[in-house]
């Protein structure tokens, strides 16, 4: 039966995942690990793609991609043709070193994004490795604590955590820090225990999470809530938007680091949505 072909679209998030054939090692040393992200550092240039996450492991790794118009099928063949083809001359081997198809998920832009890069980044943690990600140098954690990210395009991401730079870094490292669920989603903050009290980290999640399951209310994505389009149609989704976020206990703080927008706006808009959700109308001079 011929394969299916995968999917394909400009802006497309997948979660790809490669596993070594027969479950051997794809990287005996640090030498070849750091030929991988230098031959994915070359791809990025000659075809155009983003790459918010990856983990290098022992047997395995980890890309969470954004495509343009050169599939991912097309940047996963340059990828393991040219580096397999270098392994197998420094080894002195041949055939395959990879397990049949690398596996790729779609990744909706909101729903699972976060969640994946903590699930990505923690991954050498979960299998014992290190004590915490930042331990671990093959992976995309620290360009995200760094000013200048040498791989990783980390800017999207961060806007998740904060609208300055070294806050949302650090809301980014703690929020990675926290031990996620097995399965890459957001998590909740319910069950934090009593005992200690409720951290940054716990309420960026908390934030995450009520965000993601508000903007699917709106029928709209959490980007384009976020974003500065004055539509119509947008405008009245991101009243609606900010209405189930107050009505869920979030802050006019907190929606501005989400919004990207100042305390004082955000104030107005809190007002008007309120206002909004009494009387069926809307005030435009307010919407942002």
């Amino acid at each position: 039966m011929p394969r299916k072909p995968r999917v394909h679209f400009p802006g497309a998030i997948f979660h790809i995942i490669c596993r070594g054939n027969n479950k051997q090692d794809v990287f005996l040393d640090d030498r070849e690990r750091r030929s991988f992200l230098e031959k994915l550092g070359l791809l990025k240039t000659s075809h155009p793609f983003k790459l918010y996450a990856y983990c290098l492991m022992s047997n395995h790794f980890h890309l969470l991609i954004e495509v343009d118009q050169c599939p991912a099928s097309s940047i996963m063949q340059c990828l393991l043709t040219g580096y397999t083809q270098y392994f197998n001359i420094r080894n002195e081997r041949v055939g395959h070193l990879f397990q049949g198809r690398f596996k790729a998920e779609l990744c909706q832009r909101d729903s699972y994004f976060i969640g994946l890069i903590r699930y990505i980044h923690r991954n050498p943690v979960r299998a014992c490795m290190v004590d915490h990600p930042g331990a671990w140098p093959w992976s995309g954690h620290h360009d995200y604590l760094r000013r200048r990210p040498t791989l990783t395009d980390t800017a999207y991401p961060l806007t998740f955590f904060g609208a300055e730079g070294g806050q949302a870094r650090r809301t980014y490292e703690e929020f990675v820090a926290e031990e996620g669920a097995e399965i890459p989603m957001p998590q909740s903050t319910q069950g934090v225990s009593v005992d200690r009290p409720v951290s940054r980290a716990d309420e960026d999640q908390g934030l995450v999470r009520k965000s993601l399951e508000a903007a699917a209310e709106t029928g709209f994505s959490l980007e384009s809530l976020r974003g500065r389009s004055r539509l119509r149609p947008i405008l009245r989704a991101r009243e609606r938007f900010v209405l189930r976020l107050l009505e869920r206990g979030c802050t006019a703080a907190q929606l501005g680091r989400l919004l990207a927008r100042s305390s004082s706006t955000m104030s107005r808009l809190a007002e008007a949505a309120a206002r909004s959700g009494k009387s069926g109308g809307s005030d435009p001079r307010v919407l942002v």
